[in-house]
């Protein structure tokens, strides 16, 4: 997505900079010269956008999200190249809409049975508490999954570990230079370390996560400037 950062009433050009791997150049040049075609990503965040216009009241039924769907670049993708997203082919017109309300419905019944929507027998559909919290927070639908699915008889040590695997911090990479800190942050016993430390050596990025946000909490100053900032 490219913009004028919300300035259109002072900036009648905007300039984008695209930064990449030597290997994904030509790509980007092909996308730029129009000789690559663009397909869309909706279908696999499908139940966070669901979400965020059921909360503000455009969506309040299958058959409303079914046509919102409809509006999207997602639909028109699926009918030029349905193959790209699983589907035959061959597919009719017909076809095409069915599978988008199913796609809705299928999407809708998974959201209502985390709790995040209410759905009724005549498909009305609202949102709910845990529903406003996910949109207002922009909490991936795994996420809200995972967390939903405690009991409330977790220890601080466990609660932390589910935190660390949500998609929302799984983008985070541990580096062999960080295993050095990490690990001295985890059990020192020269220096003041993180409340409970995890067992062996920091081997995984969710173990990273997992000390870091240890570490922050616990006020301890993290040497390794790359942790400390880089993935804040």
């Amino acid at each position: 997505m490219a913009g004028r950062a919300g300035r259109p009433q002072f900036c009648d050009t905007a300039t984008v900079v695209i930064m990449t791997e030597q290997g994904r150049k030509k790509f980007y040049d092909s996308l730029i010269e129009g000789n690559t075609m663009v397909e869309s990503n909706l279908h696999s965040h499908l139940f966070e956008h669901l979400n965020a216009e059921i909360i503000l009241g455009t969506i309040k039924s299958v058959g409303q999200a079914t046509d919102w769907i409809k509006s999207t670049y997602l639909y028109l993708r699926v009918r030029r190249n349905p193959a790209y997203y699983d589907k035959s082919q061959d597919m009719s017109m017909d076809q095409v809409e069915e599978s988008m309300y199913e796609m809705c419905l299928e999407a809708l019944q998974s959201m209502a049975d985390v709790g995040l929507i209410t759905m009724m027998e005549d498909g009305t559909v609202g949102g709910t508490s845990l529903g406003k919290l996910m949109s207002r927070f922009y909490l991936a639908f795994s996420t809200m999954k995972q967390l939903t699915s405690i009991n409330g008889m977790e220890s601080m040590v466990e609660m932390l570990g589910l935190i660390c695997k949500s998609r929302e911090l799984s983008e985070a990479v541990l580096r062999m230079n960080e295993r050095k800190t990490l690990n001295s942050l985890n059990r020192n016993k020269k220096k003041n370390t993180v409340r409970f430390p995890l067992d062996g050596k920091i081997k995984t990025k969710e173990m990273k996560v997992n000390v870091v946000i240890k570490a922050s909490l616990g006020c301890i100053q993290i040497p390794d400037v790359g942790t400390q900032y880089g993935n804040s």
